[in-house]
């Protein structure tokens, strides 16, 4: 895993945020700005967890090879 900073907006299912996998990414958006919600799976047990997030925050996280991309030549 490689740790990241990029833009909520930017985020990808399979991301580490705070520790906890995201399992889904649902964007909307309001009159002043976009919006992220982050579906992420409780640490106790069979819960779910949401984090909302502006489109804009900086956020860091740890991504997976997967999610890494091609390498450009």
């Amino acid at each position: 895993m490689k740790t990241v900073r990029c833009h909520a907006q930017n985020i990808k299912t399979g991301d580490v945020y705070q520790g906890r996998r995201i399992k889904g990414i649902h964007g909307y958006l309001t009159r002043t700005d976009s919006r992220v919600m982050l579906i992420t799976s409780h640490p106790d047990g069979y819960k779910l967890e949401t984090f909302d997030l502006s489109g804009k925050d900086a956020v860091t996280v740890k991504r997976p090879k997967y999610n890494l991309g091609k390498k450009r030549k």
